[in-house]
């Protein structure tokens, strides 16, 4: 297999491309692949930023970001297709890289392997992208045999799976979300006095069942009881019986690997129930609709600066 030197470079430059999408509930969605437009022309001034670069004159770097942008957990990406023309203009504002400009193509996995890997294919054989940015963790085993094959190298702040720290070419820019984001969310619960958790995660999507895995490995060493992993289906009438079950186990932290629209209806089912546990919401749950939860007790984790840190880098992304 081999990765060329810019193709290289394109999966390192993407450590700047945070494409977490919490907060919106506009529900976007799209179709095959959505090529945003280049910056072209003069230099622009970024955001917040007081300097112009020259404008990249080069040959576009297509940056392929097959992305979750409808079925289950969807909302959770709502905000992606912004985010990444947001980035590309940004990054082009700064003269590109090495020269050249870059231009994102996000298109729709739908949630379903196959479809994501059919997707991922056209990116590579007829976008003529030079790197994969999956945001979509149903995609990543279904997709990491082609691409390696193919030698395009594949980059994410979202490593859900071992095969991110053991597949050549494919760099993992953030946190191993199921062993240092199980870890942390667990010292979390720890240090707010909770000494038992079961994960609630989607019976529709198996990369859910992850959250789950994760829990039941590290939770007793870190002196939380793990009461197992219940699975939800969104199109359940109602989820009497896992509250019940919950209950009975006296259950004090529920891991929400759902969407909030699941959330909502099992924490209303649950309190009818007369259940009221705590509920735990990881990074990738957690946006501004948590408000329709009124009266929960929560808890949550952002493995990221605070969006209003006063440092350089993140007043850059403001």
């Amino acid at each position: 297999m081999r990765i060329s030197t810019k193709a290289t470079a394109v999966a390192l430059a993407l450590a700047t491309l945070a494409l977490g999408a919490c907060g919106d509930d506009s529900g976007s969605k799209s179709s095959g692949t959505t090529a945003t437009t280049a910056a072209g022309g003069s230099a622009t001034t970024a955001a917040g930023g007081s300097t112009t670069a020259a404008a990249p004159t080069g040959d576009p770097i297509k940056i392929g970001v097959p992305a979750r942008l409808s079925g289950q957990g969807s909302i959770s990406y709502a905000g992606l297709p912004q985010a990444a023309s947001s980035w590309e203009k940004w990054v082009n504002a700064q003269g590109g890289i090495n020269g050249h400009p870059v231009q994102v193509v996000v298109g729709d996995s739908a949630s379903d392997p196959a479809k994501g890997l059919a997707l991922v294919k056209k990116m590579v054989e007829t976008d003529k992208v030079l790197a994969i940015h999956p945001e979509d963790p149903t995609l990543d085993n279904a997709m990491a045999p082609y691409a390696t094959s193919a030698g395009v190298p594949v980059a994410s702040s979202y490593a859900a799976y071992p095969l991110w720290m053991a597949t050549p070419g494919w760099f993992a820019l953030g946190i191993l979300s199921t062993v240092d984001g199980t870890n942390a969310s667990l010292d979390i619960m720890k240090k707010a006095g909770k000494t038992s958790v079961s994960a609630v995660v989607c019976a529709e999507v198996a990369a859910c069942g992850a959250a789950g895995d994760a829990l039941s490995k590290q939770a007793p060493g870190a002196g939380i009881r793990y009461d197992g992993t219940t699975k939800v289906a969104a199109t359940a009438p109602n989820y009497t019986a896992e509250c019940l079950a919950l209950k009975n186990k006296n259950t004090e932290v529920l891991y929400m690997g759902v969407s909030i629209d699941v959330a909502k209806k099992l924490y209303a089912d649950c309190t009818t129930q007369g259940y009221k546990p705590f509920l735990f919401f990881p990074y990738h749950s957690i946006n501004n609709r948590l408000t329709e939860l009124p009266g929960v007790s929560a808890l949550g984790m952002l493995p990221t600066i605070p969006w209003y840190a006063d440092v350089p880098a993140t007043k850059d992304f403001r």
